[in-house]
């Protein structure tokens, strides 16, 4: 009978230390979902058993945080022999700049006609594109071109 009733309360202590496991990873997701604005909705387990406020978190409360606007973007352009190259550009700037940046420091041969495309999602940018802003054109903060034979 002791043995038994040892067992039965080991089997307790564990089902209660997993509960209390589950309830932190609950309150966990919860205030990641509220500090980084979004993420996945909070599963139905942990709405059926309300979960109190962490006390060791005080940026779960509050507004989200506000979307930062750059003014700088980090464009990684890889060129036709396989290799990079990296440069730092005004977000105003026109993607003509980035193309002109390419042909001065990449290694293209003189006159011969590239085209830049961006991997993902696909978009290949065309001369109406080369007038258009870093920013209008999603490059900002960071991006990466590819260069193509015309």
């Amino acid at each position: 009978k002791k043995l038994a009733d040892q067992r039965r309360k080991e089997k307790m202590e564990d089902k209660m230390a997993r509960q209390r496991v589950k309830d932190k990873i609950a309150r966990d997701r919860e205030e990641r979902a509220q500090k980084f604005g979004g993420g996945a909705p909070p599963s139905t387990a942990a709405m059926s058993q309300p979960a109190p406020p962490s006390p060791s978190s005080p940026t779960s409360h509050g507004p989200p945080p506000t979307k930062k606007e750059y003014d700088e973007s980090r464009i990684q352009v890889r060129l036709l022999d396989g290799s990079t190259i990296t440069a730092v550009f005004k977000a105003q700037e026109p993607l003509a700049a980035v193309r002109v940046y390419v042909q001065v420091n990449g290694n293209t041969p003189e006159g011969q006609d590239f085209t830049l495309l961006s991997p993902y999602p696909r978009h290949v940018y065309t001369e109406l594109d080369m007038e258009k802003p870093l920013k209008e054109l999603g490059l900002v903060p960071s991006a990466v071109l590819v260069v193509i034979k015309k």
